[in-house]
């Protein structure tokens, strides 16, 4: 084959120097190509598990005023998606564009030697596709986003018909098949309009592919005229042409890798607006420390004697979403070792009170103390670490015993000593009884689990609250799993290992609240009656009411 040709000017031109590059660039594919094969899905792993942890370090410090914004469960559930999938995608896609491109590099200089024009009407062939593929992608991103509401009801439908609790009530009401029928409904409506764009997508890649193979044939027509005319000997000709073809099906793949690129593009905004979601709750850069705690070392099991009060002073709030306070003009304070009980009908403010003492929220009107100390001028990690939270929905963990106290208080270095005596202050000593005692896993997750009942669970919850070791402790309904003699066991023992910690209960149940050294009724966001139990009941008030419809119900 002769590897010099004559141009019509009489100019030799060599593609010796061209096929030697192709040559080695196609020993560099080969070589490529066996080693990222491997590589690839090892650096995707790596980078999905990267994407992950980001993800789940920024859902972990999240501010708790966006877990009652409904809007953003919509970007989190997105967010959450693009994060499992997009990055491994992403990677691949991007490790496949470089050795496309390694590739192309060489093919592209046997066109240009042929002529420059090649190139240009190769290039327009494939950006025709590649502007109807990516506009198939903006649609289909657009699809999402609009279905994001119908996408998030189907993922919750799923979830109940996989819940424990959820499939037990759905079966008892008959309602399970409609439950998964809803959900099919659901999935046929997002698949109905996916699928409406890729049959519009379908029409628009009939024309795109029309229009490419014009180009094309226009190429191979000038390749054709060159060989007639001499400027290409047959062997020339077998090797631009198969050059030709080459480079026609790696900038495809290019394109494609682009395409898909783009595609991935607005998923992974979702994920980093995620990231970069503002901080709702200012911190102030130079917190002021709050007064002296509990000593928390390994034998501690009681709080100093000194310990820092809580104080409201004229608290007004209101949530961001709605039109009156829920919160108007609260003035309380609270003293160490005092327990105090939080009283009244739903949504009388007693769950606000407690979000704006963990500073879940600040108020709009008004200041929350510890210790003289606004919360605001706190800084939020140790401010946190003074609490014991106890809610009325607490997580059942599926983890040992052990694990359950020590999330508790993770820092903590505590000997089994410790842990037992949270259990017996919870009266939680069924944990004797249980194979391998502190290391056996509680709950129905694992087929090597001991499934414990509801009042259990929240023994050792209570049993957690005590581990922690808190200098304030807020319990919303924490026996109301509990039968009444185990309920005034349990607020027995709470009672005594009060020492110099405030506590604040929440219950409906008045049996509890009586033994609160003060009763706080609240009534439509205000504070309208304080006292003990006998003294309310003296004030004839709405206290009084109270106790004697619940009493009622026991004569």
């Amino acid at each position: 084959m002769n590897l010099v040709t004559q141009g019509s000017s009489g100019r030799h031109v060599s593609v010796l120097p061209t096929v030697l590059v192709i040559g080695a660039l196609a020993i560099v594919q080969r070589v490529l190509s066996a080693v990222a094969n491997y590589q690839q899905q090892a650096f995707s792993y790596q980078v999905h598990h990267a994407a992950e942890e980001r993800f789940l370090g920024r859902a972990v410090t999240i501010d708790i005023p966006y877990l009652d914004d409904p809007g953003f469960h919509e970007r989190m559930i997105r967010a959450s998606k693009t994060s499992m999938t997009r990055p491994f995608a992403v990677t691949g896609e991007v490790v496949t564009f470089c050795a496309q491109l390694v590739a192309v590099v060489g093919l592209v200089g046997v066109m240009s030697a042929v002529h420059p024009a090649l190139l240009v009407v190769i290039a327009g062939s494939v950006a025709v596709t590649a502007v109807a593929q990516a506009r198939v992608s903006k649609n289909v991103y657009a699809t999402d986003l609009q279905n994001s509401r119908s996408f998030r009801e189907m993922y919750y439908r799923r979830h109940l018909m996989t819940n424990e609790a959820a499939i037990k009530e759905l079966q008892g009401l008959g309602a399970a098949h409609h439950m998964r029928r809803q959900h099919t409904d659901l999935q046929r409506w997002y698949e109905a309009s996916l699928a409406a764009v890729y049959r519009k997508g379908q029409g628009e890649a009939l024309v795109a592919g029309a229009i490419s193979a014009l180009l094309l044939t226009v190429a191979y027509w000038f390749v054709a005229r060159q060989g007639l005319a001499g400027t290409l000997t047959a062997g020339d000709l077998f090797l631009v042409l198969g050059a030709f073809t080459s480079v026609g099906a790696i900038v495809s793949g290019l394109s494609g890798s682009l395409v898909a690129l783009q595609g991935h593009a607005p998923y992974l905004r979702d994920y980093f607006d995620f990231l970069d979601l503002r901080q709702r709750l200012p911190v102030r850069p130079d917190p002021i420390p709050l007064p002296a705690t509990v000593a928390r070392t390994d034998e501690a099991t009681q709080p100093s004697p000194a310990q820092p009060g809580l104080t409201l002073k004229n608290v007004t709030f209101t949530y961001p979403t709605a039109t009156r306070p829920a919160l108007r003009g609260i003035d309380l304070e609270i003293a160490p070792g005092e327990m105090v009980a939080l009283v009244g009908d739903n949504g009388a403010g007693k769950t606000t009170l407690v979000k704006l003492l963990l500073r879940h929220y600040d108020p709009q009107d008004g200041q929350v103390l510890v210790g003289g100390v606004d919360l605001r001028d706190a800084d939020p990690t140790e401010l946190q670490s003074r609490f014991g939270v106890l809610f009325q929905d607490f997580v059942h963990y599926n983890l040992t015993v052990r694990e359950n106290l020590q999330l508790g208080r993770v820092e903590r270095k505590a000997s089994d000593s410790d842990l037992w005596t949270a259990l017996h202050a919870a009266r939680a000593d069924f944990v004797q009884d249980l194979t391998m005692g502190l290391d056996a896993t509680v709950g129905k997750g694992y087929e090597w689990c001991q499934d414990i009942s509801g009042g259990q669970w929240q023994r050792l919850s209570l049993a957690r609250l005590m581990y922690r070791n808190a200098d304030v402790w807020i319990l919303d309904e924490p026996t109301s799993a509990l039968d009444p003699e185990a309920e005034v066991e349990v607020f027995t023992q709470l009672r005594e290992n009060l020492s110099g910690r405030i506590g604040i209960i929440i219950s409906h149940r008045f049996s509890t609240v009586r033994i609160a050294d003060r009763i706080l009724v609240m009534q439509d966001g205000q504070i309208t009656e304080a006292g003990t139990h006998e003294e309310l009941l003296d004030l004839g008030g709405r206290y009084a009411h109270l106790f004697d419809l619940q009493a009622a119900g026991y004569r």
